[in-house]
């Protein structure tokens, strides 16, 4: 059969030619067989054709097959890449996040009309006291907490700025609470590629610690302003009592009678107090860590009750209760008159119309009971310091955070919110405490423990001060204040001593290289023209080493300077006849 194309000859077949065939090869047995077989002619054509489908469609298959692998390899590929985009996109999320919402600052994202806030960081909550939820809700109920005093400015600002990069502006807020904060606020526009402005980011950080720290860095620096402008005039009227208070001394001596008498005594007095109040403004404007020693509390309240009765309100009735035979307390003595001073101050502001002030003084024992109520305190025994007032008082809310640091009542400028908090850490430095009790209308009481020093215990009276007089000895005085030198003079004269007087380093040199053998002792003032003390010091122990020699002064620190320049003998101005008398004694003897 094969080679025999059935279909190619079809005419064959009728014709017989093929039948022929047939029978021979013994598959036509018949007639009708031979009609058969010419039936089944495409039989072949057919499977030749659907073995070309069948090829057709498996080469289909096969680039089919091959197109989906490729596919497929592209879409795992893709599937792959848009999975590591994602996890990108949720790591970047998650560190956006965490850095968002762990920043003490606000940060803040809106579109550029400010109808809607699309994010705001968890800080807005500490900060401003509302909830992020609201902010969403109402975006402008940020600008409606701002100051009155600042709002407008802020506002127009906001309006402005925010979209020209300009928007840089420091306001205070009003939380609900009623606390103002100092806002530091900035914003910064976000372009697309065409330049437009579709976002709106910022940040808000509450610099209210900081304000006050610039505040009380500018207070520091008025103060040392302050104590610099002090300590010259402190040298001029210490030069201006020291006349007042020796010749007061040496009037009162000569003065037997009792009226007379006694206006030199009022006039000593005056001049004392004098002399204490520039001793405070020194120790106030120049505040110095000074060494704990023992402090008589009579004197500390002493020196607080002057600067009450000289300073405060004349509506404002001061007065003390100090029971005799107080024990002292150690400490440092500027420190602890701060202390008082700070209490003094806020009573005052509390009695705005006026009222009493009192401080109390008494001895007292701490168990382990009231020890447990007022740590850090340990048991033992105490001075117990009362400072009372009859003004406003104060609230729970408000007494529970008067020593809050930057806490206060007072409207701004009128107040740092220091004075309580700086007061407790002095108190709490010293090993006490302060107890407060008040309610409103009532007034309120501060009560100052201190460790009390049972075996050192104040004099009822001081001792009386003894003029000393002198035996002939030759005194050099040097001053470039001619009164101080007068009154120096006659004051000597008047007790056994003979002087001579310079008014500059200078003209003392002079006169000690001719009298050197005759001047027993030279008192000189540490601050002079031409020749200062220090200068006129060194000149003099170059003459002669043995030189013995007292140095003045009107401002407290100049004693470093004359230890410095080998002096062991220091006298502050003013001082009285009975001073200068007895240290020339030690001197010389």
């Amino acid at each position: 059969m094969a080679g025999f194309n059935l279909a190619g000859d079809k005419k064959l077949v009728e014709q017989g030619h093929v039948e022929g065939s047939l029978r021979l090869e013994g598959f036509i047995h018949s007639p009708e067989d031979a009609h058969d077989y010419r039936r089944l002619w495409w039989i072949p054509a057919g499977f030749v054709t659907l073995l070309l489908i069948v090829g057709v469609v498996m080469l289909w298959n096969m680039q089919m097959r091959r197109q989906v692998r490729h596919r497929t390899r592209e879409l795992e590929a893709e599937v792959a890449s848009r999975q590591r985009a994602e996890a990108e996109l949720r790591a970047s999320e998650q560190r956006f996040r965490q850095l968002a919402e762990n920043i003490n600052e606000v940060f803040w994202m809106t579109d550029p009309a400010k109808a809607a806030m699309l994010y705001v960081s968890p800080a807005y909550e500490t900060i401003w006291g509302r909830t992020c939820a609201s902010l969403h809700a109402s975006p402008d109920e940020w600008l409606a907490a701002v100051h009155p005093d600042d709002r407008a400015r802020v506002q127009a600002a906001a309006a402005t700025r925010q979209t020209t990069d300009g928007y840089d502006e420091t306001y205070r807020i009003v939380r609900p609470d009623g606390a103002i904060r100092w806002i530091h606020d900035r914003a910064f526009p976000v372009r697309d590629a065409q330049g437009t402005v579709f976002r709106v980011v910022g940040t808000a950080e509450d610099i209210t610690e900081r304000r006050a720290l610039e505040e009380r860095f500018l207070l520091a620096q008025r103060m040392e302003s302050i104590g610099t402008l002090a300590a010259g005039i402190a040298h001029d009227f210490n030069n201006l009592l020291t006349p007042i208070l020796m010749g007061a001394a040496v009037l009162k001596d000569q003065v037997p009678a009792e009226p007379a008498r006694r206006l030199v005594e009022t006039i000593e007095r005056s001049a004392r107090r004098g002399a204490a109040l520039v001793r405070q403004v020194l120790s106030f404007s120049r505040p110095v860590k000074g060494a704990r020693v023992p402090v008589p509390v009579r004197a500390l309240v002493g020196e607080i009750e002057a600067i009450v009765r000289n300073t405060f309100p004349k509506n404002i009735c001061f007065r003390s209760e100090l029971p005799p035979g107080l024990p002292s307390v150690l400490g440092d003595t500027t420190q602890l008159s701060q202390v008082l001073l700070n209490l003094c101050v806020n009573a005052r502001d509390a009695m705005p119309l006026g009222g009493n002030l009192t401080i109390q003084a008494k001895p007292t024992m701490i168990d382990e009971q009231s020890a447990a109520m007022l740590r850090p305190m340990a048991t033992g025994s105490y001075v117990q310091l009362t400072v009372t007032d009859t003004g406003t008082g104060m609230t729970p809310e408000v007494k529970n955070r008067i020593f809050d640091p930057f806490f206060t009542t007072k409207e701004p400028g009128n107040g740092t919110g220091l004075g309580l908090a700086s007061a407790l850490s002095i108190v709490h430095s010293h090993r006490g405490q302060i107890q407060v009790e008040s309610e409103p209308g009532r007034g309120s009481s501060f009560k100052v423990y201190l460790p009390a020093l049972p075996d050192v215990v104040e004099a009822a009276e001081a001792a009386s001060e003894l003029l000393v007089p002198g035996r002939g000895e030759l005194v050099l005085v040097v001053d470039d204040d001619t009164t101080i030198l007068d009154i120096s003079r006659h004051t000597l004269e008047s007790f056994g001593y003979r002087a001579l007087v310079a008014e500059d380093g200078a003209q003392a040199i002079r006169l000690y290289a001719v009298q050197r053998d005759e001047i027993a002792v030279v008192l000189t003032d540490m601050m002079m023209p031409v020749m200062d003390g220090a200068a006129l010091i060194k000149e003099l122990r170059r003459i002669n080493p043995a030189v013995r020699i007292v140095a003045t002064s009107g401002i407290q620190s100049n004693e470093a300077a004359a230890t410095e320049a080998g002096v062991k003998h220091f006298l502050t101005k003013p001082f009285t006849a009975a001073a200068l008398l007895s240290l020339l004694r030690r001197v010389l003897d």
